[in-house]
Parts: C-alpha cells; structure tokens; sequence
C-alpha cells in the first residue's frame, strides 16, 4: 500500500511526470522487502500476534476506530508511551525531549514538503505503519508500532539536519 501509495502521489503531484517504467521499477523493487517480510510472517507464527487478538473489541466502524487510534499514536512518540512496564518504563514517551524536538522539526519539513517525494514518502509510511496500532486495543504498544520507528528515526534525522543546517548558516554569517 505504500508503495502503491507513493506511485499514485507522483503520478499525480510530482514536477516531472513519472513514467509508467519508473512506476513499474518502484513497485519492483519493493518486491525483495515485501518477499523477506512475508517469508518472516510465514516462517515465525504469531510474530505480530493475531488479527483477533490484537484488534478492538468496539463495536464502531472501522473507520472511526482509526481516527480514534491515529488520535492516540502520537502520544505514544511524545507524551505518554506505552502503559505498561513491558519494554520500557512505563508511561515513558518513545523519544526523550531532544529527539521529540527533532522528530516535530522533521514532521514540519515533511508537511511543508508533501508535493515532494521525501515528504510523501515519510508522511505516507508513518502514517500507513500506525494503521495496525489505531486498530488494536491501545494505540500505544510497542510491537504494532515497530514500522513507525525506522521512519521517526528519518524524520528526527531530517530535523537535526535542518537545525545544523541554519546554525551553519548563522555562523558563517557572523563570521568577518
């Protein structure tokens, strides 16, 4: 669905038109990530628990169980954390105050750039990857968030990087 996602975004939004060949070579090279990933589902039962086990037990629509659980995810990175003591301490946020900062400079330059494929790319796999979590019982848990974390690491990097960025640039202005 992400790249699915990402192909449409370009076709749609980019500058220069993607041609269906570069389409047809993005959804190609997916295929060796999807395939490893599909051949750890099959090959470790119950990695990422089951669908009955970790989902909802609301009787609202899916699509309202999601707004509600997307609501919930960014707690998890910044404020609260998971609330049990299972994989961290708990009601500890997922990033320390430095690379919350960080993480919201990035998520900024993703939205500020969503045209863009960086932005697209980032916005639409942070989003696509806390799917399992809004739909699962607490939006918070560690395991059905693992995909988010790649991703968040990106955005504080890109965040770091902007910062550096204008912090250089200040100093060599205030160089004679």
């Amino acid at each position: 669905l992400w790249a699915v996602g990402f192909v449409a975004h370009q076709l749609i939004l980019a500058r220069q038109r993607l041609s269906w060949r570069s389409a047809l070579y993005v959804l190609l090279g997916m295929l060796p990530p999807v395939a490893a990933w599909g051949l750890l589902v099959w090959l470790v039962p119950g990695l990422f628990f089951r669908v009955d086990a970790a989902s909802s037990t609301s009787s609202a629509p899916v699509l309202t169980r999601l707004f509600n659980g997307l609501r919930d995810v960014p707690t998890a990175w910044f404020s609260r954390g998971f609330n049990l003591p299972l994989y961290s301490t708990p009601n500890e946020p997922f990033l320390n105050p430095v690379l919350a900062f960080f993480a919201i400079i990035g998520i900024g330059l993703a939205l500020w750039r969503w045209r863009l494929a960086e932005g697209a790319l980032l916005l639409g796999g942070l989003l696509l990857f806390s799917f399992p979590a809004a739909l699962s019982l607490d939006a918070t848990h560690p395991p059905r968030l693992v995909g988010t974390m790649p991703l968040l690491a990106v955005v504080c990097g890109w965040g770091a990087a902007w910062i550096m960025e204008r912090v250089i640039a200040l100093v060599s202005i205030q160089k004679p």
